[in-house]
């Protein structure tokens, strides 16, 4: 499946909004310098899926990402 998401970094704690199926907005507690937000947000998607490999958006706010 392809996830479509929303990073804003910087914030006070872990929120998930989903705006659709396919489609989501998370609030990543960590800063964006060095891939931190990148590394938790691919760590905190692990927790609810097998597999997650970000497809576009690495030095972007939208991401795309294949979760299995």
């Amino acid at each position: 499946m392809i996830v479509k998401v929303k990073v804003v970094p910087n914030a006070p704690e872990w929120d998930v909004v989903k705006i659709s199926e396919d489609e989501w907005v998370v609030y990543v507690p960590y800063p964006p310098k060095n891939d931190r937000a990148n590394i938790a947000l691919i760590n905190y998607l692990r927790r609810f899926f097998n597999s997650v490999r970000l497809i576009r958006g690495r030095r972007s706010r939208f991401k795309v990402f294949e979760v299995k």
